[in-house]
């Protein structure tokens, strides 16, 4: 485990960005939100996730201007599940499909079952 200033350290290893611009991007969103899905995006060039706000919503986790939204979302991920989220997060899983499944309890919520699923 990565030791940091935060419990997890992802805070000062990448940075996230939640995607809600009004132009191109708009109507992928808004297709997302009647889907009732969201959808995040690894950028390694600029260590940076992309979020679509959806997906805030789907964990439970406010969205509030604060810089420690990462380390919000991996602690309500179940300890024996942050291994892999980690691995995911940080950009290291190997190439190709994946599918992850992790347990996930937002501060104001019952736990959930999360899945990933994507293509690096």
């Amino acid at each position: 485990m990565h030791s940091g200033g935060s419990p997890n350290g992802l805070d000062h290893q990448l940075r996230l960005i939640i995607v809600d611009s009004p132009d191109v991007a708009a109507p992928l969103i808004d297709a997302l939100d009647v889907a009732d899905v969201g959808a995040w995006m690894w950028v390694e060039a600029e260590r940076a996730l992309y979020f679509s706000p959806r997906v805030l919503a789907l964990l439970g986790i406010a969205r509030e201007p604060k810089p420690d939204l990462l380390t919000r979302f991996f602690q309500c991920v179940h300890v024996d599940d942050q291994d892999p989220v980690r691995t995911l997060l940080l950009g290291e899983a190997p190439e190709g499909p994946f599918r992850l499944r992790y347990r996930f309890t937002p501060p104001d919520g019952p736990l959930r079952w999360i899945e990933d699923r994507g293509r690096i």
